[in-house]
């Protein structure tokens, strides 16, 4: 068997189509927007049209100014995601056993596990910028240095009757939604959608209230699966994490006694910028597969790259610490 002709271009493209879409709450959710960038940088201008203030960059990051008279253009440079995969000799000798339908799921399960990676790296990154802030791993000769982009400060709104505290009411709850929804609307003009999500003991405290209502009607709220509606608002939990490669912990993408309002009708931006790669003909793709073979040891290399970078409106994004 020729290992050349196991991960050609066509079979990657035809396992690509054929594998089911991948779904994560935030880049689906939240990053609706999505753009391919033909460069390898963003320009500053370009990210002020979303976020309304100028990012800082720092460590990771390079930032870069073009002198022109009067006229000042500075860019950011995404970092790029780059996971390997190794076929080796042994196992192309071992799939002579296949049948040829059995070579196909070996295939799509190593093609779906760089395109999940991949997917999982850029959720991460997502989760942090909701905090206005990227401080991502970045492998570095010496270990793990911080790839770190800052976009701004969220809003957050006080929640003076935490919801732990048994003499808070509904009504001091929903008093809190409102404000922070008035918050984003103020300083974004958006809010007029929006998705509440909450950390794992902020949403439980909020399920007891309801829970313990009482049978007047004056109040409308039910608790569904993973979901509280409650006076026109829904809540939801967020209880996925991320893993941190360089302190080897896991990390809760919403801390368990907070709640983050997002409003989903500003543009938060997903840009896929230009792949560091010929053979991908230097192009912005959300995806790039390629193969490169391997003398010691023999095999072949698969690499998946992209190269993302989630712009969040912070204005548009309210937080408040519900629980002690």
């Amino acid at each position: 068997m020729n290992i050349e002709k196991i991960f050609t271009r066509e079979v990657i493209v035809e396992t690509l189509k054929r594998l089911p879409p991948i779904t994560s709450p935030l880049i689906d959710g939240i990053y609706k927007t999505k753009k391919q960038h033909p460069f390898t940088i963003i320009g500053i201008d370009e990210i002020k049209k979303i976020i309304n203030n100028v990012p800082v960059i720092k460590r990771g990051s390079a930032a870069y100014r073009l002198d022109s008279g009067s006229t000042e253009v500075s860019f950011i440079e995404p970092q790029p995601i780059e996971i390997e995969d190794f076929v080796s000799a042994k196992d192309v000798n071992d799939m002579k056993m296949f049948k040829p339908e059995d070579d196909k799921v070996w295939i799509d399960n190593r093609i779906s596990d760089l395109r999940l990676n991949v997917r999982t790296t850029c959720e991460a990154m997502a989760a942090q910028s909701l905090l206005g802030k990227i401080t991502y791993p970045m492998k570095m000769d010496s270990g793990y240095g911080d790839y770190t982009v800052t976009f701004g400060t969220p809003l957050t709104e006080t929640c003076s009757k935490k919801w732990d505290v048994t003499t808070t009411k509904l009504s001091d709850i929903l008093d809190l939604l409102i404000r922070m929804q008035d918050a984003i609307k103020k300083k974004s003009v958006f809010g007029g959608q929006i998705v509440i999500k909450a950390g794992s003991k902020a949403f439980l405290k909020l399920a007891d209230h309801v829970m313990n209502m009482t049978n007047d009607n004056r109040v409308n709220a039910t608790v569904t699966e993973a979901n509280i509606i409650f006076a026109g608002f829904r809540v939801e939990l967020h209880s996925q994490t991320y893993y941190n490669l360089k302190t080897k912990e896991t990390v809760s993408q919403v801390n368990d006694n907070k709640i983050v309002m997002i409003a989903t009708d500003a543009p938060h931006t997903l840009f896929y910028t230009a792949i560091d790669d010929i053979e991908a003909k230097l192009q912005a793709l959300p995806l790039w597969i390629t193969t490169e073979l391997s003398k010691n040891p023999s095999g072949m290399k698969i690499f998946g790259k992209s190269k993302p970078l989630p712009i969040p409106v912070v204005n548009a994004i309210c937080w408040s610490e519900v629980v002690f």
